[in-house]
């Protein structure tokens, strides 16, 4: 059995990483490729993941991009003799998969992605149990292709999360302090609103008015490192911008709260109890999942951004969550025949 699993997007490096670990150990061949995208590479590489890096042309429309890398793709793979592609949201994976005429997975759990190229290539898409009954086929969804899990995907690999006890140390973090911690909108995604970067640089204001507050920014893309800064540095001296990458569930567990534009960074802080703050426009059915737990709250407008909480959290004893690492395998297992 050979799985070839492609990552297009930094936070599904630490998804990934426990599925990859399991299937080695398993004695199943697996191939990884990912493309050079936010800290994509660097974390690739910080988990000694053995990859394959295979770009497009960034200067291409979105959709000719994802076709090119799609070809690219399917060139590489094409005589490895794979049985099963995944992915969490590659639409390059899902083309190439079909042009090699093999089974394809795909994974996301936000519904309202754009998914006309899941529905036409991939062969079963994986969702989260939570959006059984959440109109999805009136989204525009093949139903016959989607199963679903339970739980929530960071579940996946937040059971395996061992606190870094020195990590306070190599931050130089003062824990009398409230920290915090932040990640900018997506803004070379296809759902960003310039609304989204007005309330992250009010927020950051908010935030860095007060004395007590440390931010650690945690920035997207390589690219933008230095435009963040400039605007920390026109904000408060009290921010910190993070150049190279660092192990992001650590972050979030040595922090008191979480402020970011939504997505899979925001739904950590909130599983691992840091207070989250979302300054997405549209929630999808996790969020609102975990909005009415009280583990996610949302930023819908400047006046909104006043209600932040900014005081020490208190850390949890115990997490307890669903081990849905096994869930994965099995089912890639069965779909892999």
């Amino acid at each position: 059995m050979k799985v070839w699993i492609d990552i297009d997007n930094a936070p599904h490096v630490n998804f990934m990483e426990p599925i990859v670990k399991e299937f080695k150990e398993k004695g199943i061949e697996t191939i990884v490729t990912a493309r050079n995208y936010g800290q994509t590479v660097p974390l690739l590489r910080m988990k000694k993941i053995d990859f394959v890096r295979i770009d497009g042309d960034y200067s291409l429309p979105r959709v000719a991009y994802t076709f090119q890398r799609a070809f690219r793709l399917f060139k590489f793979i094409r005589n490895c003799d794979i049985n099963l592609g995944f992915s969490h949201g590659s639409r390059s994976m899902a083309i190439a998969g079909r042009m090699l005429r093999k089974k394809s997975v795909v994974t996301f759990d936000y519904e309202y992605v754009e998914h006309r190229i899941f529905n036409l290539f991939s062969s079963k898409l994986l969702l989260p149990e939570v959006l059984k009954g959440n109109s999805i086929g009136d989204i525009g969804y093949s139903l016959d292709k989607i199963e679903f899990y339970p739980g929530y995907k960071e579940e996946v690999y937040l059971p395996d999360f061992v606190v870094d006890r020195d990590f306070s140390q190599k931050l130089k973090i003062d824990s009398r302090r409230i920290i915090i911690s932040a990640r900018p909108p997506a803004t070379k995604s296809h759902y960003y609103s310039s609304k989204i970067n007005e309330f992250f640089r009010e927020a950051m204001r908010f935030v860095s008015n007060n004395p007590s507050a440390m931010i650690y920014i945690v920035p997207r893309y390589s690219d933008c490192i230095n435009e963040v800064e400039q605007i920390s540095k026109n904000i408060g001296k009290n921010m910190i911008v993070l150049r190279e990458p660092v192990n992001g569930l650590d972050l979030l567990w040595h922090s008191d709260l979480f402020i970011g534009a939504g997505g899979i960074m925001n739904r950590e802080a909130a599983l691992l109890h840091t207070q989250s703050y979302s300054l997405f426009y549209k929630k999808g059915g996790i969020d609102k999942s975990l909005e009415d737990k009280g583990l996610l709250h949302f930023i819908h407008s400047v006046d909104d951004i006043g209600k932040i909480k900014l005081e020490k959290k208190q850390k949890v004893a115990q997490l307890h969550f669903t081990n849905l690492k096994e869930f994965f395998i099995n089912y890639l297992i069965h779909h892999s025949h």
